[in-house]
């Protein structure tokens, strides 16, 4: 499923549902990191890591939350980062996405909680992976 595109995630979702009764959990994972500096690196640069990292996200929860709402159920994980409260130069831009993921991380934990739907944030440090070590 490319989270950057609204029809695909619809799709995804609708293939899920073809397949289970129930969304029990949903992990938002998806996302990169553009580096350099934030007078250096090109506004198109930002924009596709916000489509990503933030917009992409907000794509899956759209569409995941209306089932779990329903079924007053389920899990929502998000994976930020701790960049979003710690952010290191020239990685502005991807500690920005992060800060913005929190932010609506912490809107849907108070907008779902009636519901029954719980939602965390995970926010890791850097993890020895070719993500920060390629």
């Amino acid at each position: 499923m490319d989270i950057c595109s609204e029809e695909s995630v619809i799709a995804g979702f609708a293939q899920i549902a073809s397949r289970v009764k129930q969304l029990d959990a949903v992990v938002c994972n998806a996302g990169y990191g553009v580096y350099g500096s934030v007078e250096e690196l090109g506004i198109e640069d930002a924009q596709a890591q916000f489509d990503t990292n933030f917009f992409g996200t907000l794509r899956t929860l759209r569409a995941a939350i209306p089932g779990m709402r329903e079924a007053k159920s389920g899990r929502i994980a998000i994976v930020s980062s701790l960049a979003a409260h710690a952010p290191i130069p020239f990685q502005a831009h991807y500690a920005s996405t992060k800060g913005a993921i929190d932010a609506l991380g912490f809107a849907l934990r108070n907008e779902l909680h009636p519901f029954g739907v719980k939602v965390s944030l995970i926010e890791p440090g850097v993890i020895r992976t070719d993500f920060f070590f390629s």
